[in-house]
């Protein structure tokens, strides 16, 4: 299930009110200095930047799992092959966030009567971190476990806020192939 927030287009920084993500404006210079204008968005001489490890509408997502009394019970780091332009592979890694809330209790029935048994829900925060951004969603069910790499089980659960907190702290940080790729950030959040 995708979070109830704006599109994954725009939770990646993607321009829907004129303003352009950091990696559209890194192809809109692109794009005026000989390269192909389909990936520019921004006009001519565009100033290349890097995306910023920091999403708005995650942070909001927070504050509102925090206000609901949600903690994490666990996390799971997953490595991905994804495809490059030049026809290679690169893994690609992600981190899940797993917490567990109890279902809404069924509507009473006509008889009066209703049969309350609590169920629990598990519930899932996806984080991806890439050349556009951070993103997040709330997937349905986790990844398949043929990718995953490691698994923690948090001795005291993960409040939403503490979590915010941990993203805080690396929110200055740019993308970076070589030093803050999604293979460190992952491997940071999971260490936590």
């Amino acid at each position: 299930m995708r979070s109830s927030q704006p599109t994954n287009s725009i939770t990646r920084g993607a321009a829907t009110d004129g303003r352009c993500s950091a990696a559209r404006l890194a192809n809109a210079s692109r794009g005026c200095m000989g390269g192909s204008h389909a990936d520019s968005c921004c006009g001519a001489r565009a100033i290349a930047t890097s995306s910023l490890c920091y999403n708005e509408f995650l942070n909001i997502q927070l504050g509102k799992l925090e206000e609901q009394d949600q903690e994490y019970d666990s996390a799971y780091l997953y490595q991905q092959q994804v495809k490059l332009g030049n026809g290679l592979q690169a893994p690609k890694y992600t981190i899940l966030y797993q917490r567990t809330e109890r279902a809404a209790e069924a509507p009473p029935r006509e008889s009066g009567m209703r049969v309350v048994v609590p169920q629990k829900v598990r519930r899932l925060l996806q984080l991806d971190w890439g050349p556009d951004g951070l993103a997040w969603e709330e997937p349905e069910s986790r990844l398949p476990d043929s990718m995953l790499i490691q698994s923690k089980v948090f001795d005291h659960p993960l409040r939403p806020s503490e979590l915010l907190q941990q993203l805080t702290e690396v929110q200055h940080k740019a993308f970076d192939r070589d030093e803050w790729a999604s293979f460190n950030f992952c491997y940071h959040m999971i260490g936590q």
